[in-house]
């Protein structure tokens, strides 16, 4: 049965023929980077854009042991990391994405543990978060909260807005301004909900990289499937 992420590409637009998806997936798992490459064709220079993260509930990383027939596994635990889940208000075993979004497409930019902070995420990549998003303004929610950080991708032409919590607004021009912002900044929680209703129930693989490129694959496919509906729906 193939994956739900792939239902449009295979039967909506029949971009290639039926072959086994985990064969497609273990092909594609060299050419990482060339997907990042091609879902950038969606990214859109020198605009408005919000940043968020998504929780990605792995339950187990499994690794088959190709040297037996039977199909034991084993759980690969230095991977995977427990992190919490605040809209749903639970603990979860896995990773986050980070995205970014002008509205209609959405661009992966990270994957990381579950525990690691949003911002934290950015500061470990910000020479690339620079290089990739120079004249851009990105919107991003309390949880990037950082004045200094703030001020760095400035330095970079990155213009990044924050939405403050209500006890940091001092005026009635701020609390118009974060509620156009924070207005915004939902569409890419509603974008969310379409990418993960076509995620599987369980989405396993072999390694982080794996994992990447499947997340990239699904990424690919949403924006293929939004475009289709822009053109001829």
């Amino acid at each position: 049965m193939y994956k739900k992420g792939y239902e449009f590409l295979i039967e909506g637009l029949g971009l290639f023929p039926k072959i086994r998806y985990n064969k497609l997936v273990e092909r594609l798992n060299r050419y990482e980077e060339l997907l990042f490459e091609i879902q950038s064709i969606f990214l859109n220079k020198n605009c408005l854009l919000s940043i968020d993260t998504i929780p990605i509930e792995t339950k187990e990383l499994i690794r088959k042991y190709r040297h037996e027939k039977i199909g034991k596994s084993m759980l690969i635990k230095k991977d995977g990391i427990v992190g919490y889940n605040a809209s749903k208000k639970r603990y979860y075993f896995g990773y986050k994405a980070t995205y970014t979004t002008d509205g209609m497409y959405l661009t992966l930019l990270f994957v990381s543990p579950a525990n690691q902070h949003d911002l934290d995420v950015l500061k470990d990549n910000y020479k690339l978060f620079v290089k990739n998003f120079s004249n851009c303004s990105i919107i991003g929610d309390k949880g990037y909260i950082d004045e200094g950080f703030q001020n760095m991708l400035g330095w970079g032409n990155v213009y990044f807005e924050s939405i403050k919590r209500n006890n940091m607004i001092k005026s009635f021009i701020e609390k118009i301004k974060y509620k156009i912002l924070n207005k915004l900044r939902k569409t890419i929680e509603t974008n969310f909900s379409k990418l993960v209703e076509m995620f599987p129930k369980r989405i396993r693989a072999i390694s982080k990289r794996g994992f990447s490129v499947k997340l990239l694959l699904f990424t690919i496919a949403y924006n293929i499937k939004t475009l289709y509906d822009v053109k001829f729906r």
